[in-house]
């Protein structure tokens, strides 16, 4: 297939797994367009602190918790009140989530998605980056699609569920951290950031995603991506040629929740720092960690 016919149609056509719900997205779907997951060293993408926070803002409560917390629903309370402290350019958006393909919203993409961006008064300081916030439970998500329904008198059905199982079992990531459900998440923040109507933004779309799991308290990660504005355009008409842009892969990093002092200005330094994002076509040039 020549290149200059590739499109997200093409590529449904040609490979008729590759058109699932994105909850079922394996490495598979990634490998197809040359979505890379990277990891970077801390340093590696960490810009300067271009902000001060406030000296009487203290949010090692707010760190320890987000960690710490075992109760789910508490997780996104703890990142709210971190992002709205004394002097953080963050701010909530009033707004749902989305991921939209062939311009029909997908559903039952987003849950558990919450968004945020940059006070419009410090865009010029800051950049403009797109940032959401994920407690990570793809997983439990996937694991609800693939629970058979009860046999008649309430008796388990066995034979659905040993196939269920092994449906469950190919659309687990190895690594969760590199879960391609990610990037979908990734993709709807950057369709929540477009502009209305036909105006366009000048360059790529910046998105940062901080995510968390219940299991782990040692580490938070924040995921970084340029989004072209091309690649949205064959999300919205998946017939559009693909060959006037480079697919993005995705940068992440783990940050140490301790010490829980300083935290917040750790996190958001990567959040919000512009500049701290390499493009698709540098990424193979920094170094990278490997587990």
């Amino acid at each position: 297939m020549p290149s200059s016919t590739k499109s997200l149609h093409s590529l449904s056509v040609h490979n008729p797994k590759f058109q699932l719900h994105p909850l079922f997205w394996t490495s598979y779907h990634t490998s197809i367009v040359n979505c890379v997951f990277q990891q970077f060293e801390d340093d590696d993408l960490t810009a300067p602190t271009t902000f001060v926070s406030d000296p009487f803002s203290d949010t090692t409560n707010d760190a320890k918790r987000l960690a710490t917390d075992v109760g789910p629903r508490e997780k996104f309370v703890w990142v709210e009140s971190m992002f709205r402290r004394p002097g953080s350019p963050i701010i909530q958006i009033d707004k749902s989530p989305y991921f939209s393909y062939h311009q029909h919203v997908v559903k039952y993409t987003c849950t558990d998605l919450h968004v945020f961006c940059i006070k419009k008064e410090q865009v010029v300081n800051h950049g403009d980056p797109i940032i959401g916030y994920y407690r990570y439970n793809a997983s439990k998500e996937r694991r609800k699609s693939f629970t058979p329904r009860r046999a008649p008198r309430g008796l388990t059905n066995n034979p659905v569920k040993r196939l269920y199982d092994i449906r469950y079992r190919r659309v687990i990531p190895p690594d969760w951290r590199q879960d391609p459900y990610l990037f979908c998440l990734i993709l709807s923040l950057a369709q929540l950031h477009r502009p209305e109507g036909t105006v366009s933004l000048a360059g790529d779309i910046q998105t940062r995603l901080l995510v968390t799991h219940m299991s782990d308290s040692t580490y938070a990660y924040v995921y970084k991506a340029d989004i072209p504005q091309q690649l949205l355009e064959c999300l919205d008409n998946p017939k559009r040629p693909m060959d006037d842009f480079a697919f993005p892969n995705v940068a992440w990093i783990k940050i140490l929740f301790k010490p829980y002092s300083t935290f917040a200005d750790r996190l958001q330094s990567h959040l919000v720092c512009p500049g701290s994002e390499p493009t698709s076509t540098s990424l193979g040039g920094k170094k990278r960690k490997h587990d």
